[in-house]
């Protein structure tokens, strides 16, 4: 009888849902630095195996939104020009930097049994705008990027896949004649983000830029 009871209480507990505790949502940029109105991918990751809601605000503006569950992470893409974003326009409006008034980057995550954890991060957008001019030949890709403000001492780009997983990165090089940055990264064929940012040291600026770009012509 009481080897009986044992086994019932056993297999009782091993029926009760285990509960994984969630984390602080880390939270992460690309570009790290970026420009007011300019695209952008947010990241948080509050590790949750479960049911999870993870939404973002920006405390002091109305602005707010869901971050939405793209393969297993918590992933905003905000773009002004892409009508296929999946979070809208950026966001963030207006240049800070040399300002006393960065943004607060507020992100909660709620899982589906009450547990709630959040994290903040104060966001610096700078002040330099780029303009990203690409002429893809073959799997190819020609870079030209125009800055407006300040004249950044360097420039810099990275490339993402659809998975966020970095595929190229390197520097672009300055073309005194034209006053443009410009430099060249051979792909697969595929979907991807590209990522460029600069910045100067007199005076003191940055800025940051992230589109969605094609090369050849994928399989669907």
């Amino acid at each position: 009888m009481k080897g009986g009871l044992l086994a019932l209480i056993l297999l009782s507990l091993a029926l009760i849902p285990s509960v994984q505790a969630l984390s602080t949502p880390a939270i992460t940029f690309i570009p790290r630095n970026f420009s007011a109105n300019s695209g952008l991918i947010a990241i948080a990751d509050p590790q949750a195996t479960g049911s999870t809601r993870v939404t973002w605000t920006l405390p002091g503006f109305p602005e707010y939104g869901l971050f939405p569950n793209v393969d297993g992470k918590y992933v905003c893409y905000f773009s002004n020009t892409d009508p296929d974003s999946n979070c809208g326009p950026s966001p963030f409006k207006v240049t800070t930097h040399g300002t006393e008034s960065p943004y607060t980057f507020y992100v909660l995550a709620e899982d589906q049994y009450g547990m709630i954890m959040n994290n903040t991060l104060t966001v610096d957008t700078g002040g330099i705008d780029l303009g990203i001019t690409k002429n893809i030949q073959g799997n190819t890709m020609f870079l030209v990027v125009a800055a407006g403000g300040a004249l950044p001492d360097t420039v810099s780009y990275e490339v993402y896949d659809m998975a966020l997983n970095l595929v190229a990165s390197g520097g672009l090089v300055y073309d005194i004649e034209t006053d443009r940055f410009r430099g060249n990264v051979t792909l697969d064929e595929g979907y991807y983000y590209l990522a460029v940012w600069g910045s100067s040291i007199s005076p003191t600026d940055f800025g940051g830029q992230l589109e969605k770009i094609t090369i050849g012509t994928p399989a669907e």
